[in-house]
């Protein structure tokens, strides 16, 4: 199922927390959840070719801060967003307002 798998802490490392059992053995740890808002997060965060094996993925927003061009980012977050599988229904952001996404899988 799209949209779940293996949770991330807000420092991008696996969300872990260990369940031993009575002679102390893990028997299970990784926390698995709903991936969409770190797989948004991730997007925005990458450039493109920082992911080996996928080049093209990867916003780049921390470009956005030497640019204006507000149309070009919104467009180059959905198409991004929608390449992962999300289906966008609106990407909305301005100097006086936040970003925005709506999308889901």
């Amino acid at each position: 199922m799209r949209g779940k798998g293996i949770l991330l802490d807000d420092a991008f490392g696996l969300k872990v927390h260990p369940v031993r059992d009575t002679s102390g053995k893990i028997i299970s740890g990784l926390q698995v959840g709903n991936t969409l808002y770190q797989n948004q997060a991730l997007i925005l965060i990458l450039h493109p070719g920082a992911l080996k094996l996928a080049p093209t993925v990867g916003v780049g927003i921390s470009d956005i801060l030497q640019s204006n061009d507000f149309p070009f980012w919104r467009r180059k977050i959905k198409l991004q967003m929608e390449a992962d599988g999300q289906r966008v229904t609106a990407v909305s952001f301005s100097l006086s307002q936040k970003l925005s996404i709506d999308a889901h899988y």
